[in-house]
């Protein structure tokens, strides 16, 4: 049976990945040649053409397994799919000191490898089973958070979330890896927020190849400081806020869930964790993401609220309308005559 695989590689912190083209051909842990691969590895004696990534490539439904050779940190890791009494699958993760790998006089690396405790299992959480620490009833308030119906853009939205946690599960899945690499966590923090914002690139070209495969990357640019603005909202991605003066309104992202926060005259007020990515998500909209959504939505923007009963006939989003004025090439009087004479 033809076993597929993939490497990773940390070094001097920055990651590699190599995979035997096209699918991923690889031998399985309980092999020599696991073993004679990292040893090789180590020394730089292997031939395989590594291409860097910002972070780790994690277990995909359509591997058997990932090896991670981390040696910054001096261990090596296996994740591989492993059956629930003979049901659901789930990644199984197991590690072996590099140092042990090195000395060990046996012919594989199974018997080196202890299992890695705890299979995160995200936190379903209602409101109601937290403690509210804070008037939650002020933050909705100056969030001019209402509850409402909500609008059929909305419903587009919430559906655009559940599919894009569904194409990129994998990494959502792999916790171990976003909790430890900043870069992975931003890329998929930004990219919960740009929905919820309506804030997309307009492009003539495709960028990404599809379907999305196991060597499939998110490569959108994602933040580089853990606290920033975004659409006139503090976002803070580790949960630290700094006093202000004046009234400030952020948002924190954990993935698995946020807080609204206010400082206001050196206090600080915040909501409790709302889920935003639960078991479900990939299925159904979480309220974490109903809230960001509400929060960032064209409908909320001055002039355009249902009150001022101004109503236009586009039925896109103005923030998307805004960038496909701005992405099209510009008609003159020129080109218009020649769209004219030719048509």
């Amino acid at each position: 049976m033809v076993t597929r695989g993939l490497w990773n590689l940390h070094v001097d912190g920055k990651w590699y990945r190599w995979f035997h083209p096209p699918r991923g051909q690889s031998s399985s842990p309980d092999t020599p040649t696991t073993l004679k691969t990292i040893r090789q590895i180590l020394s730089r004696s292997d031939k395989f053409k590594w291409e860097t990534v910002p972070f780790p490539t994690p277990l995909h439904f359509q591997l058997d397994y990932t090896y991670t050779i981390d040696e910054d940190a001096g261990h090596f890791t296996v994740t591989q799919w492993k059956s629930v009494d003979g049901g659901a699958l789930y990644p199984r993760t197991r590690r072996a000191t590099l140092a042990s790998i090195r000395e060990t006089s046996l012919n594989s690396i199974d018997t080196l490898l202890d299992d890695v405790a705890g299979v995160f299992n995200h936190n379903d959480l209602s409101l109601s089973d937290l403690d509210h620490e804070v008037d939650v009833q002020h933050l909705l308030k100056s969030f001019e958070i209402m509850s409402s119906m909500p609008a059929r853009l909305n419903e587009l939205q919430f559906q655009l979330f559940a599919d894009f946690v569904f194409t990129w599960r994998f990494y959502f899945d792999a916790t171990f890896s976003w909790e430890r690499s900043f870069s992975l966590f931003a890329t998929l923090a930004i990219g919960i927020l740009r929905i919820a914002a309506w804030d997309f690139e307009v492009s003539n070209k495709d960028t990404e190849e599809l379907p999305i495969l196991f060597s499939s990357l998110p490569r959108w640019k994602a933040p580089t400081d853990e606290i920033f603005w975004f659409h006139k909202y503090l976002i803070d991605f580790v949960s630290r806020g700094n006093m202000h003066a004046r009234t400030v309104r952020g948002i924190a992202i954990s993935i698995r869930h946020i807080t609204l926060f206010e400082i206001c005259n050196g206090k600080i007020l915040h909501s409790p964790p709302i889920p935003l990515i639960t078991n479900t998500s990939a299925l159904y909209c979480s309220p974490g993401f109903r809230i960001l959504a509400y929060i960032f939505t064209s409908s909320r923007c001055a002039g355009l609220s249902a009150k001022s009963r101004e109503y236009w006939g586009v039925t896109i989003p103005t923030e998307l309308f805004d960038m496909i004025l701005k992405t099209s090439t510009p008609r003159d009087v020129v080109s218009m005559a020649q769209g004219v004479f030719f048509g």
